[in-house]
Formats: structure tokens, sequence, C-alpha cells
């Protein structure tokens, strides 16, 4: 009997250290992934801020290619005035 339970012991003590490195692997590797997704998110945060100010930026471009179309209209009115025969 006592040599029935040694063997067994051994097949389990074998398996404990295997899911131990496996738990032990699995935290590693989900720590990895905690990091990587805080890294990713901070980017995403960037990414969105960039975002913003592109499109403020657009805004403002569109803002000033209008100016520059009605000064360029104005520009073209005043010359008809200025010569109406051509």
């Amino acid at each position: 009997m006592a040599g029935r339970s040694s063997r067994s012991k051994g097949k389990s003590g074998w398996l404990s250290f295997f899911f131990l490195i496996l738990f032990l692997a699995a935290c590693a590797f989900s720590g990895y992934l905690f990091q990587t997704n805080q890294k990713l998110q901070k980017d995403i945060q960037k990414m969105r801020q960039e975002k913003i100010q592109a499109e403020k930026d657009l805004v403002k471009a569109r803002a000033q290619l209008k100016q520059k179309e009605d000064e360029l209209a104005e520009l073209k009115i005043q010359a008809v005035i200025k010569n109406p025969g051509n």
C-alpha cells in the first residue's frame, strides 16, 4: 500500500508542477497583455487628440479658402468694372 501511494504522489507532484508552471506562464502573459493594452490605450488617446487638432486645422483651412475665393471673386468683379470691354 505504501508503494502505491508514493507512486501516485509522485505523479500528482509532476502534474502539480506542470500546472504551477502553466499558471506562472499565464500570469506572465497576462502582465504582458496588460502592458500592451495600456500602451495601446495611450496611443489611441494621442491619435484622438491629433484627429481633433487635424479637424480644427481643416475647418480653419476651409475658412481661409472661402475667404480667398471671395477676394478672388471681388477682384474679378473690379476687373470687369474697370475694363468692361474684355
